[in-house]
């Protein structure tokens, strides 16, 4: 699945969830070093930057890596996806490490398409897609945008609806063409 997502979408990023993959390392840990190793891995998953998380990542695996070589393995599996985060804003960050609002957004999807089985074309899954992310923006009172960030998603939704009849000083989700 995951070939097949790099395959379609060459340049998305691809963000693994950090409490999942925390919790994966964990399992390969013995009980008595848990809390050292996870903090150690707290330390890199929440970096300020990427250049910080590789230095921390290195001395995780110097030190661990004889102790617990399939949890270091395991560790360096995933650790671009699980670095993904550092890329975007800071105040995205802490929003989209973790699947928490990756899962409600998908719950949301579920729940529309029993109500719209399929789509006529691509256009019109997109439209039902962006118009479910942007509604649920709206309750996502904690993440702040700035301008660049709404020129955008205004730029996206000029995309999906070429007539666009809207202002530009706003975005709808009124996506109905």
């Amino acid at each position: 699945m995951i070939n097949a997502i790099i395959k379609c979408f060459p340049l998305a990023r691809r963000q693994r969830c950090t409490v999942h993959k925390t919790r994966n390392l964990l399992n390969k840990t013995p009980l008595d070093a848990q809390k050292e190793v996870k903090a150690c891995i707290h330390s890199v998953y929440y970096a300020s930057d990427r250049t910080a998380a590789d230095t921390l990542a290195a001395m995780f695996i110097d030190r661990y890596a004889k102790l617990y070589p399939d949890m270091v393995r395991c560790f360096q599996d995933d650790l671009d996806a699980c670095l993904a985060h550092l890329k975007f804003p800071g105040g995205h960050r802490r929003f989209i490490r973790t699947t928490n609002l990756i899962e409600r957004s998908f719950a949301e999807e579920k729940r529309r398409t029993k109500v719209i089985p399929s789509h006529v074309n691509e256009k019109s899954a997109m439209k039902l897609v962006f118009g479910v992310l942007i509604r649920a923006s709206h309750s996502w009172r904690k993440v702040k945008m700035n301008e660049l960030e709404l020129a955008l998603l205004r730029n996206i939704r000029k995309i999906i609806v070429k007539d666009n009849n809207n202002d530009d000083s706003t975005i709808s989700y009124n996506l109905a063409a």
